[in-house]
C-alpha cells in the first residue's frame, strides 16, 4: 500500500513545483465549464515528471487489478495477421480490439498494452486539469486520492473512455464537433461513453444549488424504486440490449453508501464555497451521485459515476481558489484538511477494492 501513497506524493510534489514555476500574475477568472476566461497553466518539465510517474506506476504493474489477467491473456493470444477473425469474434468493444491488434502488429512486448492504455487514461485527465483548474496540484491530488486514478486499474477500457470523455467536455460549447469526435472514439472503447456524452449535453446548462442537488438525489431514490418493477427494467434493457446485464438487481455493500455520503459532503462543501460564484461542474457531480444511488441496487450502473464524479477534481479546487471569504492561509488549511480526508478515503478504497494490493511490477 505504501507504493500507492509514494506515487501520490511524488506526483503531487512535481505538480506543486510546476504550479510554483508556472504561476502567472494574472487575476483569477471564472473558469467556466469550457475554460472560458481561464488561462491554461503553462506546462513545465515537472508536469512531464508528474505525468510520467503516474503513467509508469500504472503501466509497470503486474497482476494488479481484477481484470489484469483477462487483458494480458487477450493481448498475448491476438495474432495480428488474423485481424478480421478477432474483430468478428471478440467479446470486447471494437475500438479496444482494434487497438490491441494494432499494438500486437507493432511489437511482441507483452506489456505494451498496459503502457498505451495507461497513457490514454491518464494523459487526457492531466491535460484537462492543466487547462481548467485554478489549483492544478490540488486537483491532481484529488484525482488520485478520490480513486479516479485507481478505478481504471480494474476497469481498463472504461478508464480510457472516461479520460477521453473528460477531455471532450472541455470542447462541448466552443467546438462541439471535437466533443462528438472524442466521444465517438471513447464509445468504441466502452459503449457507456455514449450514454455519458448524451447526459452531459442534457445537463450542461444546469447550475444547481444545494436545494436542487438534494431534490435531484431524492429523485434518484424514486428511480431506484421504479426500477424494482420488472416491466420498467425490460423497457430500459430494450434500448441497449447488450448492456441488459447492467439492469440485473445486485445490491451493494456498505462501502457504496459511505462513498455517496463522502462525495455528497464534498459537493455540499463546494456549494458552500460557491455561494457567490456560478456553480460550475456541480451538475456533473450531482449526476454522478445519482448513478451511485441507482448503483446501490444495480452494481454495474454505479460505474457510470466515473464519468461525472471526476468533475469534483475541478469543482472543489476552483471553488476554493475563487472564494474571497477565506484568507490565503485559511485556504491552505482547507486544502490540508480536505487532503487528509481524501487520503483516508484512498486508504479505505485500497483495502476494500480487490486486486490492487499488494502492488507488484514485472521488472
Amino acid at each position: 500500500m505504501l507504493a500507492y501513497f509514494a506515487v501520490t506524493a511524488v506526483a503531487g510534489v512535481f505538480a506543486g513545483l510546476s504550479s510554483v514555476i508556472a504561476a502567472t500574475k494574472s487575476k483569477l477568472t471564472r473558469p467556466g465549464v469550457n475554460g472560458e476566461g481561464l488561462r491554461a497553466s503553462r506546462w513545465t518539465v515537472f508536469d512531464v515528471l508528474a505525468l510520467s510517474a503516474l503513467i509508469s506506476f500504472s503501466a509497470f504493474r503486474f497482476e494488479v487489478g481484477t481484470d489484469y489477467a483477462i487483458y494480458a491473456l487477450n493481448y498475448s493470444q491476438i495474432q495480428p495477421e488474423f485481424w478480421q477473425y478477432y474483430l468478428e469474434r471478440s467479446s470486447l468493444d471494437w475500438g479496444y480490439t482494434q487497438l490491441t491488434i494494432a499494438l500486437r502488429a507493432l511489437s511482441d512486448f507483452p506489456y505494451l498494452i498496459f503502457w498505451v492504455t495507461s497513457a490514454v487514461t491518464i494523459l487526457p485527465v492531466y491535460v484537462v486539469i492543466k487547462k481548467q483548474s485554478l489549483h492544478p496540484a490540488f486537483a491532481l491530488l484529488l484525482y488520485i486520492l478520490l480513486a479516479f486514478y485507481l478505478a481504471p486499474l480494474n476497469a481498463i477500457r472504461q478508464g480510457m473512455a472516461v479520460g477521453l470523455n473528460f477531455w471532450a467536455s472541455t470542447f462541448l460549447e466552443k467546438r462541439p464537433w471535437v466533443f462528438v469526435a472524442l466521444n465517438v472514439v471513447a464509445s468504441t472503447l466502452h459503449l457507456s461513453a455514449a450514454v455519458a456524452a448524451v447526459v452531459q449535453i442534457a445537463v450542461r446548462k444546469w447550475k444547481p444549488r444545494t436545494g436542487g442537488v438534494l431534490v435531484a438525489l431524492f429523485s434518484a431514490f424514486v428511480v431506484v424504486l421504479l426500477m424494482s418493477f420488472p416491466p420498467v427494467r425490460q423497457v430500459l434493457a430494450s434500448i441497449i440490449p447488450r448492456y441488459e446485464i447492467y439492469l440485473v438487481p445486485n445490491a451493494v455493500g456498505l462501502g457504496t453508501y459511505l462513498t455517496i455520503m463522502f462525495k455528497l459532503g464534498i459537493l455540499l462543501y463546494t456549494l458552500h464555497l460557491l455561494r457567490r460564484q456560478p456553480a460550475e461542474y456541480v451538475a456533473m457531480v450531482t449526476v454522478g451521485l445519482i448513478f451511485l444511488i441507482i448503483g446501490t441496487q444495480y452494481l454495474v450502473v454505479a460505474r457510470m459515476e466515473m464519468y461525472f464524479g471526476i468533475f469534483l477534481v475541478l469543482a472543489l479546487p476552483n471553488a476554493l481558489a475563487l472564494t474571497r471569504d477565506i484568507s490565503d492561509r485559511g485556504k491552505n488549511l482547507h486544502v490540508a484538511a480536505v487532503l487528509i480526508l481524501a487520503a483516508a478515503y484512498f486508504f479505505a478504497y485500497l483495502q476494500n477494492y480487490a486486486g490492487l494490493i499488494p502492488y507488484r511490477t514485472y521488472l
